[in-house]
């Protein structure tokens, strides 16, 4: 794992592709917390991922401000402020720029998932769940 710099809401407001972000929530023991979206989603319905969801560049919110915002919205825990989150990757789709946050937690928290979503679990690497982002 690596740390990157945050892109600045300067730099995102000169991005043609739209930006996303999401949150990879992971304990001791190698797992992680996925969330499944309803099979009428407008994207990915019916598929296990991150918590995630496009950027508010009206409001110049950075991509860690917009992951820390969807992973409360979609799972109402809130990650400290005093935390600092590692960007682990981006990615790039034909109308989408992702970048994927890294929050290690010290044990799996209490999440309530939002009406986007109707499934939550913790998995590790060896048994990730189908379909997946």
């Amino acid at each position: 794992m690596y740390k990157i710099k945050d892109i600045s809401p300067e730099e995102l407001a000169k991005i043609t592709k739209i930006p996303a972000a999401g949150l990879l929530v992971m304990v001791p023991s190698g797992e992680f917390l996925l969330t499944k979206r309803v099979s009428n989603a407008k994207y990915f319905g019916g598929y296990w991922s991150v918590p995630s969801g496009e950027v508010n560049s009206k409001d110049l919110e950075s991509m860690e401000e917009c992951a820390r915002r969807e992973f409360m919205e979609e799972t109402t825990f809130q990650i400290p402020l005093d935390v600092k989150l590692y960007c682990f990757d981006r990615y790039f789709s034909e109308d989408r720029i992702f970048f994927l946050f890294v929050y290690k937690a010290n044990k799996k928290m209490f999440i309530k998932i939002d009406e986007e979503h109707d499934s939550f679990g913790w998995f590790s690497k060896e048994r990730l769940p189908a379909p997946i982002t």
